[in-house]
């Protein structure tokens, strides 16, 4: 075997001869420096690359730093704090601190009352990498370890102060005894807090335990996994107003695990499978309809494994919904799963209806709702109801549907309006207006359906959500119920006020727990809230996972092009307009910013080193009287790899140039090993890097055969050997070159 020395050596030599052969300029191999960046080939004033942002590298960092305190020998007498470790949850903490022997910790971190404690016992060993949990906001928080041998330390963690409108909720109702203290109301948070924070916990007094900032501030929803872990959307939105790139899987400190890609994008809703596989809500990949299409994704890959498209079921034009429109005509907002009859039910909100389909052979099974206005689907899909001297109603607009283990079904029904097209005279408005949380029994056999539960309807318009909300169930008559869209305007005296209407409006949203029909907890919150849920801050067999490393899963897609405009670019004009973003990050490139109007003809223009352009067609999104926001995102599918891009935007007959440019070159991203360099071979032609050696970047790649435990010095000679090897014995050419993937595993 040769040494590390030789193998550089012949891997030198080999480039040294493939430069000679093609005039390589060495000082421009794999990576420009900002002493040889070009200029702009129509201006003389040089380009600056657009920013790029890689969240889960940073993350690698912290996750760095924290295992080189953990290595500095504190004690237990003198832990390291660390406040905030991921800075996305500031009422958390790391305790670092290692012991002679082998030890589990009691933890205690104190509440203002002995009722709202927070305990947890971490696993025995000698390196202790303790997150802590339930810290209070702007205050000092007591936290007590424990060791087996009676060692105690007490600590005093203190966070910032964070202007929030989240920390001025209220609890307006609590029967002791009736709620169980050890667990928290985390919500989700839908609008009100300025798009700082999307998640929230709140212990039984009503005080902040837990804040997540995200980078919309909006999260729909958030969910425990059963590996212990939350899941919530990314909030990087690529199709307004809540539309996601996928779902991430991250623990109460903030360290994400999984970042999942969805084609299509994620929105309102997602489902584990026992398989461990998620379902959830999604759109046409090319969004020309929304809301419209449920996929389940592989958990380890990401890959679309299951695909259903709601209108090979339903007819869009269908239902009689006075809240549907064509782009958005089923609105699923919820979905929930059977395994033992193999039934998803999806609530859609705008049919009015929540569906029964078998899952394996998508066949639409029932349609719970009223079947005023459907026109095209069977009679025999329908329940008719029984009882109704118990006052049934239909539930319109509807949210959160779920089977409980008899075979009912919950739902939040929202209220909506309460009619169909067909009776529009007959809609329910103003003081009139209520929501209610509904239990149906339902004879799936017989097609019948019963009310057997409500609650609500008489809190009436003060308790009215016409949209957002949901519930669950607790078990033993006990409910969950969340009201999570009141707002009340003040200058016209009303709470009847549909979604997505601005103005100066009082929001609300309410949090309850309900014994059959008994009130006994109830917190109130000045935000609108999608959803909220109870459980505790540390599920049962907790341990933080420091050396697993967050990486992405899937993909968003290739983003369709569209006609280039018939332009001169030397008539390029500056940029007179707001620029907000210019960014690229793993996932996409993304241009947005504000002007005074988007004409049918904007468009981002993306010229390459030749002059070759390629456009993407540009979304108007908020409008005012003088001014419109206007947003554009592609993917690396999207364009041709291998070139640089200055980045123009043309709108009504005008080409802008930004004066910046963004790279695409080859994609160093492996599934298996994450970031990484890879062995290739470019020449520098302006800012492009040309490949000249194989096109097939991505076929060959050398693997270590590694499985078992190695010393680093071991594991390099063993990496050192293989490539060595394929050097001398793989009969490689110049043409068609071996590329391999971050031989090392270092993610440079």
């Amino acid at each position: 075997m040769k040494n590390k020395k030789n193998i550089i050596w012949i891997l030198v030599l080999c480039l040294a001869v493939a430069a000679l052969a093609v005039g390589l300029n060495w000082s421009k191999l794999f990576k420009d420096t900002e002493d040889d960046a070009p200029t702009d080939t129509n201006d003389t004033a040089a380009r600056t690359e657009a920013e790029y942002e890689d969240y889960l590298a940073s993350q690698t960092e912290v996750d760095s730093n924290l295992q080189k305190e953990l290595e500095n020998g504190y004690t237990i007498d003198d832990p390291m704090v660390v406040v905030n470790p991921y800075k996305n949850s500031p009422l958390t903490a790391m305790v670092i601190f290692t012991t002679e022997e082998t030890t589990s910790v009691k933890c205690v971190v104190k509440g203002k009352d002995n009722k709202n404690n927070i305990e947890v016992e971490f696993d025995e060993s000698k390196s202790h990498m303790l997150p802590i949990y339930g810290l209070y906001l702007g205050d000092t928080t007591e936290v007590e370890l424990t060791l087996d041998d009676g060692t105690t330390k007490v600590l005093q963690i203190q966070t910032e102060s964070i202007d929030t409108v989240l920390a001025d909720a209220e609890v307006t109702a609590y029967e002791e005894g009736q709620v169980n203290s050890n667990e928290l109301t985390f919500v989700s948070i839908e609008s009100g807090d300025n798009g700082q924070y999307g998640a929230v916990a709140y212990d039984n007094a009503g005080d902040i335990r837990w804040l997540l900032k995200t980078p919309e501030g909006t999260v729909i929803p958030l969910k425990r996994l059963a590996n212990g872990n939350i899941m919530i959307p990314t909030g990087r939105i690529i199709k307004t107003y809540y539309n996601s790139s996928g779902l991430i899987e991250l623990d109460l400190c903030g360290k994400i695990y999984h970042d999942y890609l969805v084609e299509g994008g994620e929105h309102h809703d997602f489902y584990e499978l026992a398989n461990g596989n998620i379902l959830l809500c999604g759109n046409a990949s090319d969004f020309s309809t929304v809301e419209d299409r449920i996929v389940e994704i592989d958990r380890t890959t990401g890959e679309i494994v299951y695909d259903l498209d709601l209108a090979e079921l339903i007819d869009p034009s269908d239902g009689g919904s006075i809240n549907r429109s064509d782009h958005d005509w089923a609105h699923t907002n919820g979905l929930d799963y059977d395994e033992e009859t193999d039934t998803l039910i999806l609530s859609c909100r705008h049919l009015d209806a929540v569906l029964g389909i078998d899952m394996s052979d998508k066949q639409l099974k029932w349609i719970l709702g009223d079947p005023e206005g459907w026109t095209n689907a069977d009679e025999s899909l329908f329940f008719t109801p029984i009882n109704t001297e118990n006052g049934f109603e239909w539930q319109f607009a509807q949210h959160n549907a779920q089977f409980l283990e008899d075979g009912d079904i919950i739902l939040f029904d929202n209220g909506a309006g309460r009619t169909k097209t067909s009776k529009e005279d007959e809609k329910v408005t103003g003081d009139d207006v209520y929501s209610r949380a509904v239990r149906y029994e339902l004879d799936y056999e017989n097609m019948t359906i019963e009310q057997v539960w409500e609650y609500g309807k008489d809190l009436g318009k003060e308790w009215y959500s016409p949209y957002i909300s949901g519930m669950s169930y607790l078990g033993t008559d006990t409910y969950w119920i969340t009201s999570g869209a009141n707002r009340y305007d003040a200058v016209n005296d009303t709470y009847d006020n549909p979604p997505y209407v601005t103005g100066d409006l009082v929001k609300k949203s309410y949090h309850n727990q309900v014994i059959e029909d008994q009130l006994v907890y109830e917190l109130t919150i000045p935000a609108l809230s999608y959803r909220s849920i109870r459980m505790s801050l540390y599920p049962s067999d907790y341990t933080f996972d420091l050396e697993a490393e967050g990486d992405y899963i899937g993909t968003l897609g290739a983003v369709n092009t569209t006609d280039n405009p018939s332009v001169n670019m030397e008539d390029a004009k500056s940029v007179d307009f707001e620029l907000t973003t210019i960014k690229k990050t793993y996932d996409r490139f993304i241009v947005s910013g504000t002007w005074a109007s988007t004409g049918e003809d904007a468009v981002l223009v993306l010229v390459d080193e030749e002059g070759n352009m390629t456009s993407f067609s540009l979304t108007s999104m908020t409008a005012t009287e003088d001014s419109e926001m206007f947003s554009v995102w592609i993917t690396e599918e999207s364009v041709e790899q291998g070139h640089s891009y200055d980045i123009y935007l043309y709108n009504n007959g005008t080409l802008y140039d930004t004066k910046q440019y963004v790279r695409y070159y080859v994609n160093t991203q492996s599934s298996d090993i994450g970031l990484g360099a890879k062995y290739a071979l470019y020449d520098n032609i302006a800012r492009s890097y040309q490949l000249i050696s194989s096109g097939s970047l991505t076929s060959d790649q050398i693997t270590t055969d590694i499985t078992t435990e190695e010393s680093a010095p071991i594991k390099t000679a063993n990496i050192e050997a293989q490539i060595t090897n394929e050097l001398e014995n793989g009969g490689y050419t110049f043409e068609s070159a071996m590329v391999i993937q971050d031989p090392f595993n270092v993610r440079l």
